[in-house]
């Protein structure tokens, strides 16, 4: 024991030397003299010296597709399976439903579709799926579109109903957020993946990092293995704090493009998540072909699952006359929660007017007259109140 951590301590402290990334370095080293266990550091045949030029050879070649892509458009379809029993003893479930819930695995369509144009920081997510509604107890077609437009995130979500047009009249339809919200999910990692965006840490794939190169340095060696006919290497992701017991491991196929065929979300051994990627040639590149997200309970039992094939996948499609693609407008009837500019409205029938829920038009905080309104509110609320301790005192006065 303690010369593995001896032998770990001292590759660790070489890596810092020669490495910028200093803070992960000394995390790990932290980590592992505090005796805290972290999903990193697996044993292989290979000296240092070799390890290291393994991932440095893989990030290369990530780098490279990074570098060669700039545009995405991907649509996939397939499957969400709800294993049995998923929603029991949901506290919000009708009282009609007893005993496990679903009472059978469940199968729900998806269809996704993805417009990324990474140059110009713009995305494009449309879904096709179900959602599960626990008051009501029963899965309903959701379709939901998201766009970011390089600096807000505007979200709608449509139920699938006999008419569409039926606005409800408290639930916000659009949503309008910055770009702090995560817009990927574990389902969109095989593109992003594709293209050679690979952050450290467990750190998911946002819009902030989507541009973001993968660094070596970020990435220990664990091993080799075979799947499905496959030789892959075993690397994961450094600690980004100490004590932490989280890490991504990537199951790389070397010989062909260093793509990724799993991907692992682990916490200490246990799986969190994961997703299994085949892939086809398509333009000289190996790309995704169909793939498996999985995501685990706390006790290893299955939570939720998506299998999808792809359909269409089109690398650097044509996008710079494309601009309607980035853009989602509420229509007339629509509510609509702008958390950017920190209120909600309703929009009229004139497609133009901001309502209030009175129905009476909305005076933005940052026109004119909601200028007025706040400077008179900022003046006369300090003012009311040395009024109210005028008063006060003068009638102690007098009393």
């Amino acid at each position: 024991m303690c010369e593995t951590l001896v032998v770990k301590c001292r590759r660790i402290a070489s890596r810092w030397m020669r490495s910028s990334r200093v803070r992960v370095a000394l995390v790990s080293v932290l980590s592992l003299c505090l005796g805290q266990s972290t999903c990193v550091g697996g044993e292989g045949s290979l000296s240092q010296d070799a390890q290291r030029e393994l991932i440095d050879r893989i990030v290369s070649q990530w780098t490279k597709r990074h570098n060669a892509i700039d545009t995405l458009m991907v649509e996939v379809e397939g499957e969400t399976l709800t294993p049995k029993g998923r929603f029991t003893g949901e506290p919000n479930l009708p009282e009609d439903i007893s005993g496990e819930f679903p009472p059978k695995d469940h199968k729900s369509p998806l269809a996704t579709r993805w417009w990324i144009d990474f140059r110009r920081n713009r995305v494009r997510i449309e879904t096709d799926t179900e959602i599960f509604y626990v008051n009501g107890g029963e899965f309903q077609p959701r379709k939901g579109i998201a766009v970011f437009d390089g600096n807000n995130v505007i979200r709608q979500n449509l139920a699938v109903t006999e008419n569409l047009t039926d606005h409800s009249p408290i639930q916000p339809e659009i949503y309008v957020q910055d770009a702090s919200y995560e817009m990927f999910e574990t389902l969109d990692r095989p593109i992003l993946y594709f293209r050679g965006v690979v952050p450290p840490g467990t750190s998911f794939v946002t819009l902030g990092n989507m541009n973001s190169m993968p660094e070596a340095d970020s990435f220990e060696y664990a091993g080799e293995t075979s799947w499905k006919g496959y030789n892959c290497v075993i690397i994961r992701t450094l600690p980004v704090r100490v004590g932490s017991r989280s890490c991504s491991e990537f199951w790389v196929d070397v010989e062909h493009d260093s793509v990724i065929r799993r991907w692992f979300l682990r916490n200490g051994k246990a799986a969190v998540r994961m997703v299994d990627i085949d892939y086809r040639k398509e333009n000289d590149r190996w790309a995704p072909s169909a793939w498996k997200v999985v995501h685990f309970k706390s006790d290893g039992r299955l939570r939720t699952s998506q299998d999808v094939v792809v359909k269409k996948f089109e690398i650097n499609p044509a996008m710079s006359k494309s601009e309607d693609l980035f853009v989602l407008q509420p229509s007339s009837g629509m509510v609509v929660q702008d958390e950017v500019a920190g209120y909600g409205y309703r929009l009229a029938e004139d497609g133009e007017t901001k309502l209030r829920p009175d129905g009476l038009p909305l005076v933005e905080p940052s026109s004119p007259a909601g200028f007025i309104a706040r400077l008179a509110l900022a003046i006369g609320t300090p003012l009311l109140i040395i009024l109210i301790v005028v008063r006060a005192r003068l009638r102690g006065r007098k009393t």
